[in-house]
C-alpha cells in the first residue's frame, strides 16, 4: 500500500446510522441500504463506510458506521425512506492509502494504515470521522478494493 495526501471535496450522503459490533453492524447497513436503492430505483453513486469512533477507546456495542451511498446535492428522500438520512461527508485534507483484500479481514489494512503508512508521513490524524470508499463489489467473490480515507493535518 502507499499512502498518498490529498484533498478531497465535501459531498452529499444518504445514509443509515448502525450502531454495534463494526462486523456485523457494516453488513446490514450495507443490505438495508441496497434493499432501499433496489426499492426506490435510486441512481447509484460511491458507496461508503463512515466510520466515527476509534475501536481502541470505544466498545464494540457502541460503534457507530453509517453505510452510505453518495447522491446529488439537491437530493431529497424519496417517501418509506425512514431509517435514512441525508448528511455531508467533510471535504478536506486526507490521507488515502488504497486496499485490496481476499481474505474478509478489513482491520489488517486498516492497522497497517495507522501503525506503518501515517507515522512517518510527516501528517497526523485532524479529528473528526473517517471512511471506506468501495472501489468493487466483493459480497460474491470475497475480493474488495477500497480506499482508506482519514483526515490529517500537517505536523
Amino acid at each position: 500500500m502507499e499512502l498518498k495526501i490529498e484533498t478531497r471535496a465535501a459531498r452529499t450522503f444518504a445514509g443509515i446510522r448502525k450502531v454495534g459490533p463494526l462486523d456485523k453492524t457494516v453488513y446490514e447497513g450495507f443490505n438495508e441500504l441496497m434493499a432501499w436503492v433496489e426499492r426506490h430505483n435510486v441512481t447509484c453513486g460511491e458507496w461508503i463506510a463512515v466510520y466515527y469512533d476509534n475501536p481502541h477507546d470505544v466498545p464494540p456495542e457502541k460503534m457507530r458506521v453509517d453505510t452510505v451511498l453518495t447522491v446529488a446535492d439537491d437530493f431529497v428522500l424519496p417517501p418509506g425512506s425512514e431509517g435514512l438520512r441525508i448528511d455531508t461527508l467533510e471535504g478536506g485534507l486526507y490521507a488515502v492509502a488504497r486496499a485490496h483484500i481476499t481474505d474478509g479481514d478489513f482491520g489488517k489494512p486498516w492497522a497497517a494504515f495507522f501503525n506503518e503508512l501515517l507515522p512517518g508521513s510527516g501528517y497526523v490524524p485532524s479529528g473528526g470521522s473517517y471512511y471506506e470508499e468501495y472501489l468493487n463489489d466483493g459480497s460474491e467473490s470475497g475480493i474488495w478494493d477500497f480506499d482508506m480515507c482519514v483526515p490529517v493535518k500537517k505536523i
